[in-house]
This record gives C-alpha cells, sequence and structure tokens, in this order.
C-alpha cells in the first residue's frame, strides 16, 4: 500500500482548479508537521462534495453495518461537515474512522501495513459477528511466521478465501497510504460497495488487487 502521494502543490493546484469562475481560492494553511499526511489527498477528494460523501457512507451502513448500529451511525453521518484538508483529521474519512474506533463499532476499519495478524483476525471476526451475526473460521496467524504483519504476502488473499466460503469478502477503500481501510461486506453487493466508495471519494479493491498484496 505504501504508493506515491500527492504533493501539496498539486493538491493546492488543483483546489484552484475546483473553485468557479468569481469563488475565492481555499486558503490552505499547512503546519510543517501536518504536510505528509496532507499529502494523502487526492483529487477525487478534493472533487466530492459533503453531501454525496454522506449518501455514499450512509449506502454503506445499509449493506455492512448491523441494524442495531445503523441508527446511531445514520445521525452521525447526518451531521458530519467536511473533513478533506482539515488541518488536525485532514480526510473526512479519517474523522468517521476515529468516531468509529471511539465507539467500538467494526464497519469501516482501518490496520497499519505493520500490524500483527492476530489484528486482522479480531477486526474481521468481530465484523461478521456484529453485522452479520455469522462466525467463520479464518487463517491462523502462526502460519505465516512469528513476526509477519499484515502486509505480508498473500495474508489479504487467505482471509479473503475463508469467507468467501460463506459469501463474504474483503473490501479495501484505496486511500493512497500506508495503511488498509477495510469493509466486510456480502459478495453479492460488491458493485453496490463500490459505487458507495466512490461517492465518499475513493477507489474500491479488493485482496485480490497488486497494491493490497505490495506487488509491483
Amino acid at each position: 500500500m505504501r504508493q506515491t502521494n500527492y504533493k501539496l502543490s498539486t493538491i493546492v493546484a488543483l483546489l484552484s482548479l475546483s473553485c468557479g469562475a468569481g469563488t475565492t481560492t481555499p486558503k490552505v494553511v499547512l503546519e510543517n508537521s501536518t504536510r505528509e499526511k496532507f499529502d494523502t489527498i487526492n483529487k477525487s477528494q478534493l472533487m466530492t462534495d459533503i453531501e454525496t460523501q454522506k449518501q455514499g457512507y450512509i449506502e454503506l451502513i445499509k449493506l455492512c453495518l448491523g441494524d442495531n448500529k445503523k441508527k446511531e451511525v445514520s445521525s452521525f453521518i447526518d451531521t458530519l461537515r467536511n473533513y478533506n484538508g482539515d488541518q488536525n483529521y485532514y480526510t473526512t474519512l479519517n474523522y468517521v474512522k476515529e468516531y468509529l474506533d471511539n465507539n467500538g463499532i467494526h464497519f469501516i476499519m482501518a490496520l497499519d501495513w505493520k500490524q500483527e495478524i492476530r489484528d486482522l483476525v479480531w477486526r474481521v471476526n468481530s465484523s461478521l459477528k456484529d453485522n452479520f451475526n455469522i462466525n467463520i473460521e479464518l487463517p491462523n496467524p502462526k502460519d505465516y511466521g512469528e513476526n509477519a504483519s499484515v502486509s505480508a504476502k498473500n495474508v489479504f488473499r487467505d482471509f479473503d478465501k475463508s469467507i468467501q466460503k460463506q459469501n463474504f469478502k474483503l473490501g479495501f477503500i484505496d486511500t493512497n497510504s500506508d495503511e488498509y481501510v477495510i469493509i466486510v461486506h456480502k459478495i453479492s453487493d460488491e458493485s453496490k460497495v463500490k459505487e458507495a466508495v466512490k461517492k465518499i471519494g475513493y477507489p474500491y479493491i479488493d485482496a485480490n488487487s497488486p497494491k493490497i498484496n505490495n506487488e509491483k
């Protein structure tokens, strides 16, 4: 997942292009410490208005979140503002992920590329149980070696194959960064999930993507 990101100058230029005639270019003020994370914002994010983003999140809630949490998270999304370019959160997605993590909601889930495979087991198991009321046997982290992380060869492919036996799969929100942002969903809903992810400003990729598996 370690890919080249848009540079700050490119982001500012895109912001300028996104403003119509007679409008003022949004002012982007960044401290040095925020530049690296702000670089991860891509063109589709900059061009995606907050109402379209909210629509995408609501569609993902309907498809991928358990009934007991749908009302709570939908209410949160209804009041969401645009955090793309924010100096604290950098993207709206980061703000949403923080809310979900703080409230123990296994819906849109992020893992750093260096995290242990047991963290992936916990995330996928929690999502399947909480959102779909199902338990599926997942690969054993020990099979990948003592120091293996989630970015080790075939980890995501293997986990995806395991849950596909029960008609689920791993979907990924491509943030073009050093993290994996995962959504567990039904295989039959893949096209709908892909369209919803596009609305929040990102491409959708699956566990067989070379990008997910660090393949050139």
